[in-house]
């Protein structure tokens, strides 16, 4: 599903109306994908994590094209759709939040699992703690969020961070 087909996120849209209770909803990347963002925070992950997090934020149902002619009909059918019982800014909100959740605790899997393997050390990986800490934070996870800051001061603390003030 791409993020500029009205169908894909008119249906991420409904599926996240039927609530967690009714519908489970898995984000599938290719393996290439995982791989860069494992690489992305092995190296500080900046610039793949922001730009991620910036695409996700600038989802607009209501601008997206068809993919292909024989779409159009179905597109327009999905619009309609969502039209009669929503906003548009409520989908793109809605399809926003899902995605920003779903990189912050990739990304947070990511650098525990790197951290535990000892791949992840010195101060890259109080930087990514420091990242992965904030995205957790503006998804309202705050425990997660303060546990992995705290993993991210620590680090850097051991490392002689100069940017730390105790």
């Amino acid at each position: 599903c791409l993020l500029t087909e009205v169908r894909c996120l008119g249906e991420l849209f409904l599926a996240l109306s039927l609530g967690s209770s009714s519908c489970e909803i898995s984000v599938v990347t290719p393996p290439g994908e995982n791989a860069r963002l494992r690489a992305s925070l092995l190296d500080g992950g900046g610039d793949t994590i922001s730009a991620a997090w910036r695409t996700f934020a600038a989802v607009q149902i209501e601008r997206c094209e068809p993919n292909e002619p024989s779409a159009a009909n179905a597109d327009e059918h999905m619009l309609s759709y969502v039209r009669a019982g929503t906003e548009y800014s409520l989908v793109n909100f809605k399809v926003m939040n899902f995605l920003h959740m779903w990189l912050a605790t990739a990304a947070e899997n990511h650098v525990r699992q790197l951290l535990a393997a000892n791949r992840l050390r010195g101060e890259s990986a109080a930087q990514t703690c420091d990242l992965v800490g904030w995205l957790l934070r503006e998804v309202c996870l705050h425990q997660r969020a303060a546990a992995m800051l705290q993993d991210g001061l620590q680090l850097s603390l051991k490392t002689g961070g100069a940017d730390v003030q105790a």
